[in-house]
């Protein structure tokens, strides 16, 4: 729990301060507390209220279907109407092949002699 709460703590804290270089950055930096500027300034922008409304429609629209989507195979698959059951079945669960985590072939050219 300390691993993810230490982190956005920190995150959190750090929002309330920018980092302020005069003279055209050539300056030294110095810290500057801003409180909740930074957050006034996002939640007033129209591109990030157009790009939050974005994601919560798709999230409104998109989940749902995937959970009626998901269940309606599963309870297909349930219910034995299906041809080839065991075979639809094999195919939902089965591993995506990746090279890294294949036995090796009969044929393999490997050097190692066991």
């Amino acid at each position: 729990m300390t691993v993810f709460l230490i982190p956005v703590a920190t995150a959190v804290w750090l929002s309330f301060f920018s980092d302020d270089q005069p003279g055209l950055g050539f300056g030294p930096e110095r810290t500057v507390f801003v409180g909740l500027r930074s957050y006034t300034a996002v939640l007033t922008d129209p591109t990030f209220l157009s790009g939050l409304g974005t994601v919560i429609l798709y999230c409104l629209i998109y989940i749902p279907l995937m959970v009626i989507g998901a269940l309606a195979l599963a309870l297909l698959l349930d219910s034995g109407v299906v041809r080839l059951r065991s075979w639809a079945s094999s195919g939902c669960s089965c591993r995506t092949p990746c090279p890294a985590s294949s036995p090796p072939s009969s044929g393999s050219t490997s050097t190692h002699r066991g």
